[in-house]
């Protein structure tokens, strides 16, 4: 595993992100609820732990969870 110094080289290399708005005021239908768990299964069953799938819906709530 490589060093990374810079979050957004981090962001370039291996973020992939599909928005959807705010979650507060938008309910997942059961289609986005399946398609969550289907990413979180694939992702698992191809990477182990080196690809971490998860859903925020902020900016700031990405930037918590990248630099965990």
């Amino acid at each position: 595993m490589k060093l990374i110094d810079n979050v957004s080289e981090i962001l370039r290399e291996d973020l992939k992100s599909e928005l959807k708005g705010p979650m507060s005021s938008m309910q997942l239908r059961l289609i986005e609820d399946a398609k969550i768990h289907c990413a979180r299964e694939h992702f698992r069953a191809i990477s182990g732990d080196n690809v971490v799938y998860d859903v925020v819906d902020s900016y700031t709530s990405l930037m918590e969870k990248v630099m965990k």
